[in-house]
């Protein structure tokens, strides 16, 4: 795994997810007025990349 700051990767590591939302979603004012604590919620969306077990 790179050291952060690096400007570019140098291990070759390969990524195992995929981001789906470029930018977390936040609560709306209603959820925010109904439930205080909403106000630090921030969703974030990735799926894992690579094969995918069978159950």
């Amino acid at each position: 795994i790179c050291p952060p700051g690096f400007p570019k990767c140098v291990c070759n590591k390969k990524s195992t997810l995929k981001i789906i939302t470029k930018k977390p979603i936040v609560p709306s004012i209603e959820e925010i007025k109904s439930n205080k604590m909403a106000r630090s919620a921030k969703l974030r969306i990735a799926e894992k990349k690579g094969e995918v077990d069978e159950i």
